[in-house]
């Protein structure tokens, strides 16, 4: 039977939740696959820290020690942050050990180099956990979709956001309201910026696209945008035009040209799949040139389903050969005015006091003027200001913002939003307006 030795680099809640399993299904690892896993050391800031876990404390260790390395085939970091876990993983292997990881702010930051550094030294980089919790995101983009050309990956990478937007969507809540209870009931930390600013999911969409494309993207060049601006106004407008807003990292390649990579609220049609996932799941929705899509949805993160993530890892060590690297390039540049693919398009205007559906029709006429094909429109009434929502089919920036500079309008903008839409709407076209004001 083949042994494999762990040293388990931080005990928080997932190295908490990776001893619990090999403790717990040890005997199932050696029925099915033949391994003898055992945890060896556990490196902890406080080895004095009383832990529900039985049988750990003789392995506590407050110092990373490189003889226990000689005594390991496995390292798995869960210690979290840059430094000093790179510090700890580069020294594991160098002395030959395997790495598993769930480490994603460090895989984004220097995955490519820590890549390398493995193969260097023959050694295994396992990371499923980084991203997605327990969904098998890394493993399907690595072993089970090697006849595709991966066209677009679209994901909500982020429990929190995903939560706080459901909250809102469901009951009518605002957003400082949802966020309390996140942080109340454990979904949220008590500082929240990574999630509700969109870093944590921006993290995770360049470990994918790495994945799935061959690139090694900076992250200042991927589009991040976090859910803190969202209104409750706006939120009701996408539903009534047939979609839902979700806060989305989407990597999409464009006629065989270097991706597109962005974390974005967008408005996502009512029938695609990635509209039902709720509360606190994670999905990722994959497009290939022969599978067409495929998506998956579970739990995106907690103790034992990122720990399920982590020890499938460690079983998998040396019995699944790692997907080659293609290519590294960079990111495009823009594409020339009349290059431009032309997706559908959120607009959303908000205007002072009453908007009735004569003024809509206004409005409507002056964005169709400047070639912004309006597919439908919906407005929602506030206390003395309104939003109104375009569906666009052609969309252009700069000639919204002429109409704006200009106050062309027939209504005065307070602010306005434009916001990527994925699928289109299921639903008839708003001809008659005056109905659509709530």
């Amino acid at each position: 039977m083949k042994q494999l030795r762990v040293m388990l680099l931080g005990c928080g809640t997932v190295g908490s939740g990776v001893y619990k399993t090999i403790k717990q299904n040890g005997e199932l690892l050696k029925e099915r696959l033949g391994l003898d896993v055992s945890v060896q050391s556990v490196l902890v800031l406080n080895a004095d820290k009383k832990r529900p876990l039985p049988g750990i404390e003789p392995l506590l260790t407050t110092q990373f020690r490189e003889d226990l390395l000689d005594e390991t085939d496995v390292v798995v970091e869960v210690m979290g942050g840059v430094e000093p876990a790179i510090t700890y993983i580069t020294a594991a292997m160098r002395k030959g050990c395997h790495v598993v990881t769930a480490n994603k702010e460090l895989l984004a930051k220097h995955g490519l180099a820590l890549e390398k550094e493995a193969r260097e030294h023959g050694v295994e980089l396992l990371y499923e956990g980084s991203v997605g919790g327990g969904i098998p995101l890394i493993g399907v983009l690595q072993h089970f979709l090697k006849v595709n050309r991966v066209t677009r990956l679209s994901g909500i990478l982020n429990g929190t956001t995903n939560y706080i937007l459901t909250q809102m969507a469901r009951d009518g809540r605002s957003f400082a309201d949802v966020l309390a209870e996140a942080q109340a009931c454990g979904y949220a930390e008590a500082d929240p910026t990574s999630d509700v600013e969109g870093y944590d999911a921006m993290y995770k969409l360049a470990i994918l696209a790495r994945l799935a494309f061959g690139i090694d993207a900076p992250l200042r060049d991927i589009t991040r945008e976090g859910i803190t601006a969202i209104t409750l106004e706006e939120i009701r407008l996408a539903q009534k035009l047939g979609y839902t807003v979700k806060l989305l990292a989407n990597a999409e390649l464009r006629r065989g040209e270097a991706p597109t990579l962005g974390v974005q609220l967008t408005l996502v049609a009512d029938g695609h799949p990635l509209a039902a996932v709720n509360d606190v799941y994670n999905a990722l929705h994959v497009e290939g040139d022969i599978v067409q899509d495929v998506t998956l949805i579970g739990q995106g993160a907690g103790e034992l389903p990122t720990a399920s993530a982590v020890v499938e890892d460690i079983a998998n060590v040396g019995r699944m050969a790692t997907r080659a690297r293609t290519p590294v390039f960079t990111l495009p540049k823009p594409m020339a005015e009349g290059e431009r693919e032309r997706p559908l398009t959120y607009v959303g205007l908000k205007g002072a006091g009453v908007i009735d559906g004569k003024k809509v029709t206004a409005v409507r006429s002056a964005l169709t003027q400047v070639a912004l094909g309006v597919q439908n429109v919906q407005v929602v009434q506030g206390e003395g200001f309104a939003w109104v929502g375009f569906v666009c089919t052609e969309w252009d920036e700069q000639r919204l913002a002429q109409l704006l500079s200009a106050k062309k309008l027939p209504l005065q903008v307070l602010a306005h939003t434009v916001r990527p839409c994925l699928g289109e709407a299921v639903q008839a076209e708003a001809h008659v307006l005056a109905t659509a004001v709530n």
